[in-house]
């Protein structure tokens, strides 16, 4: 399951994350962002991203995990949807209310 994709929501996600297996999440930090040219012949063009961990992989082995990589990735400047928390935090609940 994909939680957001590289440039979902009109290039405002700078991740790629999604469920692997086995209790293991990945995101996948991009190394540029799509940005807009005014150029109708080319209307778009790669930007690097010059923050630390662009480019990056991490695998998390626990929604908790995941959600706290995710709120570092945001903190340094990369863009992340809100949804993409809100269905992480959706699905931490879901585990909690389990174990109940």
């Amino acid at each position: 399951m994909s939680y957001c994709r590289f440039s979902d929501k009109y290039y405002k996600c700078d991740i790629y994350a999604y469920y692997v297996e086995n209790d293991c999440y990945c995101i996948h930090v991009a190394r540029g962002r799509y940005c807009e040219t005014g150029n109708p012949n080319n209307p778009k063009k790669i930007k690097i991203i010059n923050i630390p961990h662009a480019g990056d992989t991490f695998y998390e082995n626990s929604l908790d995990d995941f959600l706290n990589r995710l709120y570092f990735l945001r903190k340094l400047g990369f863009n992340i949807p809100e949804f993409v928390f809100n269905e992480v935090k959706y699905e931490i609940a879901l585990e909690e209310s389990e174990e109940d």
